[in-house]
């Protein structure tokens, strides 16, 4: 009796089946000449469906793949050995700027559970709607951060909290969102990593000011993420084992106790990184020779010099100067600009470097033994008399003997060393317009301390994608293209589907 009910029922669906087909067969056959259409409109629908449920399934479409994880923090976040305990601390009337922010914020954190997920726990609290969050927030060193709004045509002076506290392994750390963070991925897995270290690598850092006067905060905060960072006193270095030394100033008066205590550095597996103003530049913009007798021997024997002069070069950065009838800004040959075609992409250093820009450069004369990093166009001039860098100054004004100089320099076989011939150009005043730079330092401190496997995230900021410069002719050429492709491709458009639909009726 059931198999009975079950072929009667089958058979009364198939004959209301048949009968819907029937009813809807004249409006179907209005249909097919927009098939086309509707199969584009309906795959569009599909895959932002597909998107939205199964976020795995996105496909990144950009140079750096900057919306995706990259294999290094998948790798570290898969081979965590204890849990992570993220707490947010985020108000939910943050302004406009910051709303970017919060949902790529937001959006890693669901990979990184997604990755791991019972290695994770993201919890978010709002310190603006309760007292006692806000008490802890504020305990744990997150401070609620200002903001201007204007709200019903009034301009009004808000306060909110955008900030998190990473707990692993019964460690944790204090991470203010709200500022100046870059590259998200490399923020949190970067702090992730350091507090999964037992032994955290050591750098130190020498320059002409004291801490309390530095021009490398910036540098120096960065460098606090993963290293524990120390101040360094050249007469007196300390006994370590696979330590990075930074040298960042002019150092004049260097003695030979400076050349053998970095002798002795470096011989101990050691590495040293040196960003030397052989040059001095006042306020005046009356430019002196620094002597650094130690400093000088030392480079000397380990196969590099930094030569006596300033490189001049037409592919400039824009300085604002300012004079006593105002302020004006002019391209300016002295601080150069160095391209990614003047850059050694095969060292990882380079890594996520787009541009370079540096303060009166001096050039390197380096041995076979030292790897370029990066070098002057084929346009800069040296100018070893620099009796007149004042602006406006011309680079064809100062000579004809235009050559590609070497403006910083590796070596990594026996001993370690990174030669630059500057050290302006990491400042709090020249990393904040130069994110370049800030990479290019990092990347450096990172592969002389044999941890490279943050350089593949830290590259994946977005990168400041110019335009290149073309001819008038070429200029004129593509403006043309422009205003004719579209009209050629509506009328292409109108003949394919007008055709169709002709092939269809017949």
């Amino acid at each position: 009796m059931v198999k009975i009910d079950l072929k009667r029922k089958f058979v009364k669906f198939k004959k209301k089946l048949r009968l819907f087909f029937k009813k809807t067969e004249p409006f179907l056959v209005k249909l097919r000449p927009y098939l086309f259409e509707i199969s584009i409109i309906a795959a569009i629908v599909f895959l932002n469906l597909l998107v939205l449920y199964l976020p795995q399934s996105k496909i990144d479409l950009t140079k750096d793949k900057v919306h995706s994880l990259s294999p290094q923090s998948i790798k570290i976040i898969k081979n965590l050995n204890n849990f992570v305990k993220i707490t947010v601390y985020q108000s939910d009337d943050l302004p406009l700027e910051l709303k970017p922010l919060v949902g790529n914020f937001k959006s890693i954190l669901e990979e990184f559970k997604r990755i791991n997920p019972n290695g994770f726990k993201v919890t978010y609290l709002d310190p603006s709607k309760d007292e006692e969050t806000r008490e802890n927030a504020n305990k744990q060193g997150i401070r609620a951060i200002q903001f201007s709004t204007i709200n019903s045509d009034k301009y009004e002076v808000k306060s909110g909290y955008f900030g998190l506290i990473v707990e692993y392994g019964g460690k944790s750390e204090v991470l203010p969102v709200a500022g100046d963070v870059g590259n998200l991925e490399y923020f949190l897995v970067s702090t992730i990593k350091k507090i999964d270290q037992k032994d955290v690598s050591k750098v130190f850092m020498a320059e002409d000011n004291d801490l309390k006067n530095t021009e490398y905060k910036y540098f120096r905060q960065f460098l606090n993420q993963n290293y524990t960072v120390e101040e360094a006193d050249l007469e007196n270095l300390n006994e370590e084992k696979k330590a990075v030394l930074i040298l960042a100033g002019s150092f004049e008066g260097t003695n030979e106790n400076v050349n053998k205590n970095l002798k002795d550095w470096v011989k101990n597996g050691n590495s040293l990184i040196i960003f030397w103003n052989r040059i001095n530049i006042d306020e005046r913009m009356q430019a002196r020779d620094v002597t650094s007798d130690g400093l000088n021997d030392f480079l000397k024997g380990v196969g590099i010099e930094v030569k006596r002069g300033l490189v001049s070069d037409p592919s400039a950065s824009v300085a604002n100067f300012k004079t006593n009838s105002g302020s004006f800004l002019t391209e300016y040959p002295y601080w150069p600009e160095v391209k990614t075609e003047n850059m050694n992409s095969e060292i990882p250093v380079m890594s996520g470097v787009n541009s370079l820009s540096f303060e009166w450069i001096s050039p390197i004369y380096a041995f076979e033994k030292f790897k370029i990093l990066f070098s002057s166009s084929y346009e800069s001039i040296l100018d070893e008399k620099f009796t007149n860098i004042s602006p406006p100054v011309s680079n064809n004004s100062l000579g004809k003997d235009k050559k590609k100089m070497i403006l910083g320099a590796l070596r990594t076989d026996t001993v370690k060393i990174a030669v630059v011939g500057d050290a302006d150009f990491i400042k709090d005043r020249f990393v904040v317009n130069h994110q370049g730079n800030m990479i290019f330092g990092l990347n450096l401190v990172d592969y002389l301390s044999n941890d490279d496997s943050l350089l593949e995230i830290r590259s994946k900021s977005i990168n400041d994608s110019r335009i290149k410069e073309v001819k008038d002719q070429q200029k004129n050429l593509i403006k043309t293209i422009n205003m004719l492709a579209p009209i050629v491709i509506l009328i292409l458009i109108y003949l394919f589907t007008w055709k169709r639909r002709k092939l269809i009726k017949f």
